[in-house]
Parts: C-alpha cells; structure tokens; sequence
C-alpha cells in the first residue's frame, strides 16, 4: 500500500506540473518563453505614440499568428484583447466571430485571425508577426513595416507591422 501510495503522489504531482505548463503559462513558442520581447515592444511602441505633450495615444497590438502567450496582456502590460472565462456562453462568441477571430481553445477569445473592418473598429494598429508569416502580412495594402527611430521594429522572431486604415 506504502508503494501504491507513492506511486500516486508522484503521478499526481507529474500531472499538476504537465498542466501548469499547459494551461497556466500559455500557448508560448518553446524558443520565447520570456515576456522580455513583448514588454520591449510596447515599450518601444508606447515612445512612438506618446504625443509632444507626454500623452499616450492610445493603441492595441495584435497577435496576428496566435504566438503570443496567453497572458501577455496582463502580464507584460501588452495592449492586446484576450479575455478567458469559465461561465461565458455561446451566444458571447458571436460577436468576435462576426469580425473573424478566433479562439484558441474553448471559452477563450483573442485577437487572432479577424478581417479588416473588425482589426480597424477594434483599433488594432499594430500586428505582432512571427518571422514565418511575414512574407503574408508584407502582401496587406493596408499594413506597412512600423519603424521606431528609422528602423524596422524587430524583437526575436517577430517583427510589427502598422495598420495604416486604424481609425
């Protein structure tokens, strides 16, 4: 029994480990598991929209391929849409879906995916892009690389582009 007992402890143990890494710390790329270059974007971001007079225009990135964790709105201070809720029903979903994005799992909505009306009425005015499908983003006549200080804003794998039609 003593060994059934240990056998037990270590299977639950492996279990909550498995699923903390799952669920609590996101959908990160095993190669940015940091908050490091999201918080360096907005922080870029956030100098080149503060106005003349110290005022912060605001603004929302988007996670155009779905990289971003989870959790990076609330944790790295990242100006994204992503909203999480156990008792939210379906007849919520509807809206979001209007304007194209989806969800990453179920009860989960975020700002990936979404048609260009959707990106503008939600203020989207940046595109957060993995390096593997910048080439799609680039083809957009509505978007153009987003520079800071006369270079491409590039941060690891990802490079931001601007949404020019953003109202």
């Amino acid at each position: 029994a003593r060994l059934l007992s240990i056998v037990l402890v270590f299977v639950v143990g492996a279990q909550l480990l498995f699923y903390n890494n799952q669920f609590v710390l996101g959908n990160t790329l095993s190669a940015h598991k940091t908050m490091a270059q999201y918080t360096e974007i907005t922080a870029q971001l956030n100098q080149k929209e503060t106005d003349g007079e110290g005022n912060l225009n605001y603004f929302r990135i988007k996670d155009y391929d779905d990289k971003m964790t989870a959790c990076a709105p609330l944790t790295a201070n990242f100006n994204a849409f992503s909203v999480f809720s156990s008792v939210i029903d379906n007849d919520s979903f509807f809206p979001f879906a209007l304007f194209g994005y989806g969800d990453n799992a179920s009860n989960c909505l975020k700002g990936k995916h979404g048609n260009l009306f959707g990106d503008c009425f939600l203020g989207y005015k940046y595109f957060l892009v993995h390096k593997d499908s910048q080439s799609t983003v680039n083809f957009f006549s509505y978007t153009k690389k987003t520079t800071v200080n006369g270079s491409h804003l590039t941060e690891g794998d990802f490079s931001v582009f601007e949404n020019t039609l953003v109202f």
